[in-house]
C-alpha cells in the first residue's frame, strides 16, 4: 500500500475531496489506482518505465487525474519519472475509461483502439451526455493522438514493453494491455468481474 501522506491516498465520499480514494503500488513499476464513483470504483493503472510513463485509462472524470497525477509521481516515484514523458491507453471509449483525458493536457499521447475510429469520436460525445446525466461537469474535449492495432507494441524504455491485444465483446473498440515484465494484462473490468 501506498504510504500515509502519498497525494490522494485518503478515501472521502466529499464531493469536493481528490477522487482517487485508493492507491497501491503492485510491483516495483506498477501502481494500482482507485477512483471513487458513484456507481463502482473506477480502476486506473500507472506504469513507470525507464523512459515513459504509461497510464491504462484516465477514469471517469470525477477529478482533474493530470493534477493529482503530477503530484502522485513527484512524490511516490521520484522527479525523473515526473519529467518523463506519459502515454493514456484508453481501454475502450466509455466514459470510465475516457473521462480524465481532457485533464492530462498536451504533453500526454492519448491512445485508443485502431479498430473503430468512428466509435472513438461517437463515444466521446456519448460520454459527455452520461457526463450531464450523472450531474458532472461536461467531459473536457481530447484528441486521439495515436491508433493502436493488434499487437502493437509500446515501448516504455530499458527493454520494457506493452503489447495491445484486440478484443471487441463489450464495446467493439475494447483493448487489452500485456505487460510481459510483470505478467500483468489490463482489461476492462465489469461490475460483475473481468469480461
Amino acid at each position: 500500500m501506498v504510504a500515509a501522506g502519498v497525494p490522494g491516498a485518503a478515501f472521502s465520499r466529499d464531493p469536493s475531496a481528490v477522487a482517487f480514494g485508493r492507491v497501491e503500488r503492485l510491483t516495483d513499476r506498477v501502481w494500482l489506482v482507485v477512483e471513487r464513483d458513484d456507481d463502482a470504483p473506477v480502476f486506473l493503472y500507472v506504469v513507470v518505465g525507464a523512459s515513459r510513463v504509461l497510464l491504462v485509462d484516465s477514469g471517469a472524470g470525477g477529478e482533474p487525474y493530470g493534477d493529482w497525477l503530477d503530484g502522485f509521481l513527484m512524490g511516490a516515484a521520484g522527479l525523473d519519472a515526473a519529467a518523463r514523458p506519459r502515454t493514456c491507453v484508453n481501454l475502450d471509449g466509455n466514459l470510465r475509461h475516457v473521462g480524465g483525458n481532457g485533464s492530462l493536457g498536451a504533453a500526454t499521447t492519448i491512445a485508443a483502439s485502431g479498430r473503430d475510429r468512428a466509435r472513438a469520436a461517437a463515444a466521446r460525445d456519448a460520454a459527455r451526455r452520461e457526463a450531464r446525466r450523472r450531474g458532472r461537469r461536461d467531459l473536457e474535449p481530447y484528441d486521439v493522438g495515436a491508433w493502436l492495432d493488434d499487437g502493437a507494441s509500446l515501448d516504455l524504455g530499458g527493454g520494457d514493453a506493452v503489447r495491445v491485444v484486440q478484443t471487441p465483446g463489450h464495446a467493439p473498440d475494447a483493448l487489452c494491455l500485456w505487460y510481459a515484465r510483470d505478467a500483468m494484462l489490463y482489461a476492462m473490468m465489469m461490475r460483475g468481474g473481468f469480461i
